[in-house]
């Protein structure tokens, strides 16, 4: 539903916005920021994949938008599911 696709990208865009603030604060040389950031990050991610990736690695969600957040984001757990999601909006567009 709507709702649950909004919830995702909330999740993603949090994560980002985490990303965003960790290399800016690198770039200011503020280490405790980095890792405040980072760790908001990793919080974000591991929330990410406990609401919508399967154990088999692909999504719950397979519509292109979810596919490339979760593939630009590295918000999947390792590289055999960014290959199943890869699959998945490659399955998609065709």
């Amino acid at each position: 539903n709507d709702d649950d696709m909004k919830s995702l990208l909330g999740i993603a865009f949090y994560a980002w916005d985490a990303q965003m603030m960790a290399e800016m604060a690198e770039v200011m040389g503020k280490p405790e920021d980095v890792a405040k950031y980072q760790q908001i990050y990793e919080i974000e991610k591991e929330y990410f994949q406990q609401q919508y990736v399967n154990e088999d690695g692909s999504l719950k969600r397979g519509e292109q938008t979810a596919c490339l957040y979760a593939l630009y984001l590295d918000l999947l757990p390792n590289e055999d599911s960014f290959e199943t999601v890869k699959q998945q909006l490659l399955d998609n567009i065709s």
